[in-house]
């Protein structure tokens, strides 16, 4: 679930990203208040009507009343500029969510928007029509109001706004807050015209006489803006929202009942409407569903918030309305250098890629995200790929994360066609005990001379020791090996950071052996120590693997580190897939693999 709220002072707010976390949801709602709202267009529209009435009662001295009336008219227009930037901005929300997959239902807590404010009151007051006032002119003396036909910005965009929901597969259960949708009163208007020396009670045009009354008159309230925003998405309207704890059980039950209907389209990028109408045979059965969907767009047409949304559907879920994303491998490093704990991504961006995005500017963007995929952080580096051609690329980023689950994700994206590249890991960092020794990821190297290297471009205080500092190897000799890549070398280099307690000089033992992912087998493996580096007061041990005698096949490569002086122990843990030679093809099913 999400939280949004608007208001007149900062628009469109997304208090809460999409998250499983419901009580950080809470949470958000919790601190929602009503501190900045400035006015609302109801009020001004039922004062605007009830002047209006009162400009009748008055007859003959509506010409002392002209001052009030200017600024009435002020008031409205306001109302209405108001009311469009709000439209729109919904509207530009329900185009962004066509990129969200699924079905996605609105519990919409809203006075709504005053159906005179924007199909007019075709009513209208009888009396002598000198000006029609509706297009906002001043009020001279001897002008009546006339009747009104609608606002000609607020209809069209209203419309188009009930379209975009539709389509986006969002449904709105709207919750009228006004406190008159749950009592009308029966003497309001006759008492305000008594306190005002126009009218009074029990005089011609009694209690609820008048089709203008606003306490009966719904036409002056959001009740029918909000009805046909429900109807169109195929939701429901709520008009007592004293009722609201009866009224969300039957959400509840109408939310967690439905059929998930689906065919194949020949979809064109040209953001084309199509209708879609869903008929149930049986009797009785109500059908709430979206009236139609559109093409995806062109990426040049998107909006920055179609953009964002596009970018974290990618980073989430892998998925693009340009076809599937390329993938690449990654992997994620996690450490402690005296600062705090890091998580260093590292993604290996092969010269296929390179290629496939070359000669056009494009942008990388890590993405880091919690156990409940709330965003940690996001950094956006922008590169010209087409200087890193006949290469591979060893691209990095970091953050320094709170301790648990961490998910990080690379999304390249082609800033003209909307084309894409994804890359994902996962890491799990636990706060390292000072009184013990503490082994970081270990980080594999094989022999390779053509990669090529970036850092991308961190947010806040850099660190004291970058990762460079913490995993020390000639980067012109080796290559980091990263996620699920298969490594053909006899021979590993691993660099295995590491902290122990104190400033006493240490006799720590490094020992390694791999397991096999299918079959559990434990196979110990020849381990040659290489060197050893010191930067502050973290250590860095690098060891050489033998593979000569281990067999293709996924392995995860055990490091143990064992600290003499103080008697504890530590092990860390990295993938690791052998691949020998190539075998003959091999039938499963239908499909095919080589290995």
């Amino acid at each position: 679930m999400a939280v949004l709220s608007y208001s007149m002072l900062r628009g469109l707010r997304v208090h809460e990203f999409l998250t499983s976390d419901h009580a950080k949801a809470r949470q958000a709602v919790a601190s929602l208040t009503a501190k900045e709202i400035a006015g609302r267009a109801d009020e001004v529209e039922t004062e605007y009507w009830e002047f209006a009435e009162k400009m009748q009662w008055a007859g003959a001295q509506q010409g002392e009343l002209a001052s009030e009336a200017n600024k009435m008219l002020a008031a409205r227009k306001e109302s209405r500029l108001q009311a469009q930037n709000y439209v729109s901005r919904l509207t530009a929300l329900a185009k962004a969510l066509r990129l969200v997959p699924g079905q996605k239902s609105f519990i919409f807590f809203s006075t709504g928007i005053p159906n005179t404010l924007i199909y007019g009151n075709p009513s209208g007051f009888q009396g002598d029509y000198t000006t029609n006032l509706a297009g906002g002119a001043a009020v001279v003396p001897g002008t009546v109001f006339s009747l009104d036909a609608g606002d000609s910005v607020l209809v069209p965009l209203f419309e188009t706004m009930l379209k975009e929901f539709s389509t986006s597969n969002c449904s709105v259960y709207a919750f009228d807050t006004r406190e008159s949708a749950q009592v009308t009163s029966l003497f309001g208007f006759d008492g305000r015209q008594f306190e005002s020396g126009v009218g009074g009670f029990f005089s011609a045009g009694a209690a609820g006489s008048n089709v203008s009354n606003p306490f009966v008159n719904d036409k002056l309230t959001g009740m029918d803006t909000l009805k046909r925003l429900s109807k169109q998405t195929g939701g429901q309207y709520y008009s007592n929202i004293a009722r609201y704890e009866k009224s969300m059980a039957e959400v509840q039950g109408i939310t967690g009942t439905y059929y998930v209907v689906g065919y194949s389209i020949a979809a064109a990028p040209d953001g084309k409407f199509h209708d879609v109408k869903v008929e149930v045979k049986r009797k009785g059965c109500q059908v709430r569903a979206q009236t139609g969907y559109f093409n995806p767009k062109p990426f040049q047409e998107f909006t920055a918030l179609e953009k964002d949304l596009q970018l974290l559907d990618l980073a989430l879920n892998e998925r693009s309305d340009f076809g599937a994303p390329k993938t690449f491998p990654m992997t994620a490093l996690t450490y402690d250098a005296g600062e705090g704990l890091r998580v260093r991504a590292l993604a290996r961006i092969p010269g296929d890629i390179i290629e496939f995005f070359g000669g056009r500017a494009a942008e990388l963007v890590a993405l880091f995200f919690d156990g409940q995929e709330n965003v940690l952080s996001l950094q956006r580096t922008t590169a010209d790929l087409d200087k890193y051609r006949g290469a591979d690329l060893l691209f990095t980023s970091g953050i320094a994360p709170p301790a648990g689950a961490v998910k990080c994700r690379l999304v390249i994206r082609d800033l003209e066609t909307g084309q894409s590249a994804v890359a994902s890991a996962k890491a799990f960092l636990v706060k390292p005990d000072p009184a013990r020794i503490a082994v970081a990821t270990p980080l594999l190297l094989v022999p390779e001379v053509t990669i090529k290297n970036l850092d991308g471009m961190a947010k806040g205080k850099p660190d004291l020791l970058t990762w460079h500092d913490i995993y020390p190897f000639d980067s012109s000799r080796y290559a980091p090996v990263v996620g699920d890549e298969p490594v053909r070398t006899g021979k590993v280099v691993v660099v295995v950071p590491f902290t122990i307690p104190g400033p006493d000089e240490h006799d720590v033992a490094f020992s390694a052996y791999l397991v096999n992912s299918a079959s559990g087998q434990n196979l110990p493996v020849p381990v040659q120590p290489l060197g050893r580096f010191v930067q502050a007061h973290l250590h860095a041990q690098l060891l050489e693997i033998t593979l000569d005698r281990v067999p293709s096949g996924k392995y995860m490569v055990y490091v143990n580190a064992g600290d003499r002086t103080s008697g504890t122990l530590a092990s860390a843990h990295v993938p690791l897939t052998v691949e020998r030679s190539a075998a003959p093809p091999r039938a499963r099913g239908t499909h095919f693999r080589v290995s």
